[in-house]
């Protein structure tokens, strides 16, 4: 029987992974190395801003809360002093024939945002104008002393912020108000088509003391050293006079809270002058001893 013998051939070879010299690899490890500190300096940024961020915003947490602080202590401040020289309308057998001595009126200065009102009140107390006047919020408080005929007479000016417009905090700032101002922007015309609007709002939610009688309210065009003398904006003198009259206005000036025309100090005359007209006519006696210095300003939001 014939032996066969059986022969195998291996022809395949181990596969090896690719080897890299030292060199490649050291190259490899350096890349890599790079990429990843361009991503940590990219991560780091972000980080620090978002720190940043968030320092900014705790930093105006604090103010908020500081602010918030003394607009309440103001607050309770004003509160306080209102309480202790509280009004208290003689009885009819009690009261003398003429308003005599110091007094104290609550006037309300109203319109629409932007129209001017904290510049007015600056012109007419302090006599000075500024660009920098931030938006009221809440209430401001400011004295405007007024002496006639032995008669000092301080007109607590209430500068309402405008975007209280309409608001149920009026009712609030309103009350026991003597007269009122109502401003609007002459280059703005919806800021007098809201006029109405503020008139009503007043005349719905205060009167003279003991009556059904609206407060007096001047109407105060501001802005008026942005029109060109030759040129109209929107209204001419009769029409106003004729809106006033329909509104029930008792008067309305024409002003400029930049370039003062003397206007401002005539319409605060003015209102002073109702006011103290409505005592003598009512045989109200209303005697003050206001300790706070004229112009102070203080400061309530809600």
């Amino acid at each position: 029987m014939a032996d066969h013998t059986v022969i195998e051939f291996t022809t395949t070879q181990p596969i090896t992974e690719h080897e890299y010299t030292d060199n490649e690899f050291v190259e490899i490890l350096d890349s890599k190395v790079l990429n990843l500190k361009k991503e940590y300096v990219i991560a780091k940024k972000k980080a620090d801003t978002l720190l940043k961020d968030a320092k900014d915003a705790q930093t105006e947490v604090d103010k908020l809360k500081n602010r918030l602080k003394i607009v309440k202590h103001s607050s309770e401040k004003f509160t306080n002093t209102l309480d202790k020289k509280s009004i208290d309308v003689p009885k009819e057998k009690e009261v003398l024939s003429k308003v005599e001595g110091e007094i104290l009126s609550k006037v309300l200065v109203v319109g629409d945002i932007g129209t001017g009102k904290t510049s007015i009140i600056k012109r007419g107390v302090h006599d000075i104008f500024s660009i920098h006047y931030k938006s009221t919020i809440g209430v401001d408080f400011a004295l405007k002393k007024i002496t006639s005929n032995d008669i000092i007479h301080r007109l607590q000016l209430w500068d309402l912020g405008g975007q209280e417009r309409f608001g149920n905090m009026t009712r609030v700032y309103y009350k026991e108000a003597m007269a009122a101002f109502v401003v609007f922007d002459v280059t703005r015309m919806a800021t007098l088509d809201a006029v109405k609007k503020w008139k009503d709002d007043i005349d719905a939610k205060v009167t003279l003391p003991n009556s059904e009688i609206p407060i007096p309210v001047i109407l105060l065009a501001n802005k008026v050293d942005l029109i060109q003398e030759d040129e109209c904006w929107g209204k001419t003198d009769i029409e106003m006079d004729e809106f006033c009259k329909e509104c029930g206005f008792v008067a309305w000036y024409k002003i400029s809270a930049k370039n003062d025309n003397g206007n401002i100090n005539l319409a605060m005359d003015e209102i002073s002058s109702k006011i103290i007209e409505y005592y003598n006519k009512h045989n109200i006696k209303l005697n003050y001893n206001d300790n706070s210095k004229d112009g102070e300003l203080t400061t309530c939001s809600k």
